[in-house]
């Protein structure tokens, strides 16, 4: 029953930081963790990565039990907000599914190395070379194992860009798909001033301008999970994104953006539905 309370605990606190973090699309590190998967009774290995321009990178590393394991790992990249300990509860219930998981913190994140952040910035393209390390890690120690990409929010640009670097990934999760940056902060532009805010100057690095013909070229299968209410990253371009290659699917919910999880796990609290459907997504392409 304990037990039970902490996971709940746990899956509130995972939905609240990814709905707050998906709506605004502001850079907000936190330094500290609400919670750690030890405090939580999670079995997890505490990994320290150096970039190759010499940052460290903060990860934590979930196994599955052997007789469920599938050889996949699934490396999460997290959103605009917070730090990795709101993706343990993901990384928990993939493990269920046969993933080996792998979280992490961007520089200026969590307990990876000081990095200074402009919260104007939508991202870092340095948040990719942050990733890079994570891959070569999974590269290294897993070599049995298909390696995929799960972005959540902003972290979709991080996991796109990477995917696109590395021939080894074999599958990549978009959930609040972005299908071009550009796009999306037009669309935040013009809901602020809709809604007779100010203005939000969001700064975007100049490889953003390449990031729509990136996942347009993108061969991998991939996996996307789009709100029929989410209005920075619509599910019309969801659609759009689907019919670029043949190899990818679709999960629609009910909701706004970073909702998926919420509205998938409604009704129960072992994440069913948006963690079966993941699952089912990789025993289709991964043969």
């Amino acid at each position: 029953m304990h037990s039970q309370i902490l996971m709940r605990q746990l899956f509130l606190c995972a939905i609240m930081v990814l709905i707050f973090s998906g709506n605004t699309f502001a850079l907000r590190p936190e330094k500290n963790y609400s919670v750690t998967p030890d405090s939580m009774g999670i079995p997890s290995w505490n990994i320290h990565l150096k970039t190759s321009d010499g940052y460290e990178i903060n990860a934590w590393l979930f196994l599955p039990k052997k007789e469920v394991d599938k050889k996949r790992v699934l490396i999460i990249s997290g959103g605009d907000a917070g730090n990795m300990s709101y993706y343990i509860y993901q990384a928990f219930n993939l493990t269920k599914k046969g993933f080996r998981v792998i979280t992490y913190d961007y520089r200026g994140f969590g307990k990876s190395s000081n990095f200074q952040i402009n919260n104007d910035y939508l991202y870092y393209d340095e948040f990719v070379t942050d990733l890079q390390s994570v891959i070569n890690y999974a590269d290294s120690n897993y070599k049995d194992c298909k390696i995929g990409l799960y972005g959540f929010s902003m972290g979709n640009l991080i996991s796109g860009f990477a995917a696109a670097k590395n021939p080894n990934i074999r599958f990549f999760i978009a959930e609040g798909f972005i299908l071009d940056p550009v796009k999306l902060v037009y669309r935040i532009k013009e809901t602020t001033k809709a809604n007779d805010k100010e203005t939000r100057q969001i700064i975007l690095p100049e490889s953003a301008t390449q990031y729509a013909e990136i996942i347009k070229n993108l061969k991998i299968p991939f996996l996307v999970f789009a709100g029929t209410d989410d209005t920075h990253t619509p599910l019309v371009d969801a659609i759009e994104g689907i019919k670029q290659q043949k190899n990818r699917e679709l999960v629609v919910y009910d909701g706004v953006h970073g909702q998926a999880m919420a509205r998938l796990t409604a009704t129960k609290l072992t994440g069913d539905r948006f963690f079966d459907d993941i699952e089912g997504f990789a025993d289709g392409w991964l043969q």
